[in-house]
């Protein structure tokens, strides 16, 4: 679903006829429909990407606090081989 909101060079206005008879379009405010007939003067917003119930960390490796001090001070394997000469 699209959603609308009243273009910074545009004033607002009241509805007076129509199925939006009595409604106030004003700056600051989204709009889930808009008259077809005043359509230009309002700009539409990029749709919101869909929320995930799902928790995005809990995909994420938990890491324990041994494996974090493991990491830290393992030297790569590189490193330990001494030079032959």
């Amino acid at each position: 679903m699209s959603r609308y909101k009243l273009k910074d060079n545009c004033s607002p206005f009241d509805m007076v006829d129509g199925p939006a008879a009595g409604e106030k379009f004003v700056h600051g405010k989204i709009y889930d429909h808009v008259p077809e007939i005043y359509a230009n003067r309002f700009d539409v917003l990029p749709e919101e990407p869909a929320q995930t119930t799902k928790n995005q960390n809990s995909e994420k490796r938990k890491v324990k606090d041994d494996d974090l001090k493991e990491s830290l001070f393992t030297v790569h394997p590189s490193r330990t081989k001494k030079k032959e000469e």
